[in-house]
């Protein structure tokens, strides 16, 4: 199976996402890095891929042109977002992790985060480019909050 493999590659290198795209050659995410691999995908490849990630809404991708899902390979899950550009099949798969990693883990500075995590009112923006760890620093500011109060 092509998509398999890929996810492998994604494994291997410790990718955060993997971009597919008809008539372009895979590529992953490292640390902020695009690496392209070397074959292109052709249409039949994709769409047996489609096929893979989508089972039965397959028909409701081709309907609407664009869907964002939870997909779950093996052990692992995945955001994936499927789209049509320019009339063909392109995806993005973005690995979600299991374990929802501490302040400490992310290096980040956990009495501030403490901190914002006690207010009860306000708004914290956490910004960034795609793939900075913007969900997994908010995840784990969630954890903290559902181990030490009782609110939500």
């Amino acid at each position: 199976m092509a998509l398999k493999k890929y996810i492998e590659w994604m494994e291997q290198e410790g990718a955060s996402d993997l971009f597919l795209k008809t008539d372009s050659p895979p590529s992953i995410r490292v640390g902020g890095k695009i690496i392209k691999g070397k074959r292109v995908l052709t249409r039949e490849e994709m769409r047996s891929i489609t096929s893979t990630i989508l089972k039965d809404r397959e028909k409701i991708f081709y309907e609407e042109k664009d869907m964002d899902i939870s997909f779950h390979f093996e052990d692992k899950r995945f955001r994936v977002n499927l789209y049509f550009q320019k009339g063909e099949i392109g995806i993005v798969l973005r690995e979600v992790r299991s374990h929802i990693p501490t302040f400490q883990d992310l290096n980040l500075p956990g009495e501030i985060l403490k901190e914002l995590s006690k207010e009860k009112r306000g708004m914290v923006l956490i910004t960034g480019p795609a793939g900075c760890g913007k969900s997994t620093t908010l995840a784990s500011m969630i954890e903290y909050i559902n181990q030490n109060f009782s609110y939500h």
